[in-house]
């Protein structure tokens, strides 16, 4: 008789997209599914040049920090115009940031480039997740 060994793998998702249906308005909060940890969500276009410019650096910052701090992302197309007007979408690539409970409590800067290390830095002196340094 031959034995078999089983084998468990743990997949930690580092980046997830979300629909519509996965974020919802509470009171005067919009909040994201909860991931035990704080977050970034990025709120992307398909059509925008900008966006699909940061997509790379957002897996990247999602492969460095994302065990410790989820990046989520969301096509602007997904969004309803309530939840679009809650989170106060006006320009693409947005970013927001939301705490260990999903709820949405920052933006960051419009007037920023959207570069990892400026990100990794907004992350670090913000939310106090610093990503280990080299």
């Amino acid at each position: 008789m031959q034995e078999k060994k089983l084998f468990t793998i743990t997949i930690t998702i580092m980046h997830k997209n979300l629909i519509n249906s996965n974020l919802q308005i509470v009171g005067n909060y919009v909040f994201v599914p909860p991931q035990g940890k704080p977050g970034m969500l990025f709120i992307h276009a398909d059509w925008c040049g900008h966006c699909r410019r940061f997509m790379p650096t957002f897996h990247e910052i999602g492969s460095e920090i994302g065990n410790d701090f989820a990046c989520l992302a969301i096509e602007s197309k997904e969004l309803s115009d309530k939840l679009s007007n809650a989170l106060g979408v006006k320009y693409f690539p947005t970013i927001k940031f939301f705490d260990k409970t999903g709820r949405i409590i920052g933006t960051f800067p419009e007037n920023e480039a959207r570069t990892k290390q400026n990100l990794l830095n907004y992350i670090c002196k913000v939310y106090h997740h610093c990503a280990l340094r080299k």
